[in-house]
């Protein structure tokens, strides 16, 4: 199986670091040099939500209230935007 196409839904702790060792992104979050993608504060190993791919990146989502649902919010819009056909625009 191509590893560029897997689908990972979840991690566990204890499996976190090798995770993101193995995106190449583990230094950068335990340095706090990762950004949330939407409040654009620190992501360290104690508050990241979520990481996720975008345009070949690697972003995260720290665990403030409005960021996990600003996460949700933008995979909506994401998968909306896939749905429609070019000549479509959006309402």
């Amino acid at each position: 199986m191509d590893a560029s196409k897997t689908t990972i839904a979840a991690v566990h702790d204890d499996n976190l670091t090798e995770f993101l060792d193995s995106l190449g992104v583990l230094s950068e979050v335990t340095k706090g040099r990762a950004k949330c993608k939407f409040c654009h504060g620190p992501v360290t190993l104690d508050n990241l939500a979520a990481v996720f791919p975008e345009s070949g990146d690697v972003k995260f989502v720290c665990d403030k209230v409005g960021c996990l649902p600003s996460l949700t919010e933008h995979r909506a819009e994401l998968r909306g935007t896939e749905q429609r056909s070019p000549s479509e625009s959006p309402s």
